[in-house]
């Protein structure tokens, strides 16, 4: 067996824009690769708590890249590795998203936390289909009292989030900001995390080299793990900042691209 594991972004890569869901056939490529013995893992900025119950139940994944890297979970969602933000940065977050009267969630893997604009917020990640996990909204703003969070989501109009992202690259030690392509919503991460380092912790602890890696990705955040990897795949529907660098560019996951891809390579 030429690969020994196989990471997939979520959004728009696994799980297919074009007809809302997973498709069968990557279900099913999936599955016939676990059986050979080869490890799954979701590689997301999406927490575990912000995925639907296809991505956390049907494909069956060994392993849970989330939060864009600042966490790691096994299939039965134990933490093999977590990046948490300090009291500080989280409280810096806070003010920012008061000053700016901003819609705020705080990332956990285990649920999703409404700070701010609460009937806003609510849909953010409801795109994929609801999680069974559950949502808290904590007006009071104090439940990272109890757990410092792996990751923020804010929202505004397009103008204030660009403040707001220039506000932040002051502390670029603290804050690395991944902007959506809505125009209006953003990620907030820790620089010295990413999908590529989440993914590199976890293959040293199963002792898979990089040649021994596939990924696919659809975006900018996939590019590292996407040149890392020995063979990285950019989806038909992705980028084409991803696609140049990518050693394959498969059809669309409605178009069976993915099932194809692993058939053919893995």
């Amino acid at each position: 067996m030429k690969y020994k594991l196989i990471a997939f972004d979520v959004d728009g890569t696994l799980w297919d824009y074009h007809d809302n869901c997973i498709q069968p056939s990557s279900l099913g490529a999936i599955h016939e690769m676990k059986e050979k013995g080869m490890y799954i893992a979701l590689a997301t900025a999406r927490t575990y708590a912000e995925l639907n119950t296809p991505c956390q139940k049907e494909v069956q994944a060994d392993y849970f890249i989330t939060a864009s890297g600042q966490s790691i979970l096994d299939s039965e969602t134990r933490s093999i590795y977590t990046e948490r933000f300090t009291f500080e940065q989280t409280q810096r977050v806070l003010d920012l998203c008061v000053k700016y009267d901003a819609g705020l969630i705080l990332k956990f893997n285990n649920v999703k936390c409404i700070y701010r604009r609460m009937e806003t917020m609510r849909g953010v990640f409801s795109n994929i289909g609801i999680s069974a996990c559950p949502t808290v909204e904590c007006e009071m703003m104090d439940y990272h009292l109890k757990k410092m969070p792996i990751g923020f989501t804010f929202q505004a109009d397009h103008n204030v989030r660009e403040k707001m992202i220039k506000e932040l690259s002051v502390w670029p030690t603290d804050y690395r900001v991944e902007p959506y392509d809505n125009g209006v919503t953003a990620d907030i991460f820790l620089p010295n995390v990413s999908k590529l380092s989440a993914l590199q912790n976890l293959c040293i602890r199963l002792g898979i080299k990089a040649e021994e890696v596939m990924t696919f990705g659809d975006s900018a955040n996939d590019i590292v793990m996407t040149k890392w990897a020995g063979f990285g795949v950019a989806m038909g529907n992705g980028r084409d900042v991803l696609k140049a660098v990518a050693d394959y560019v498969c059809e669309p996951g409605y178009e069976d691209g993915i099932a194809k891809t692993i058939r053919k390579f893995a």
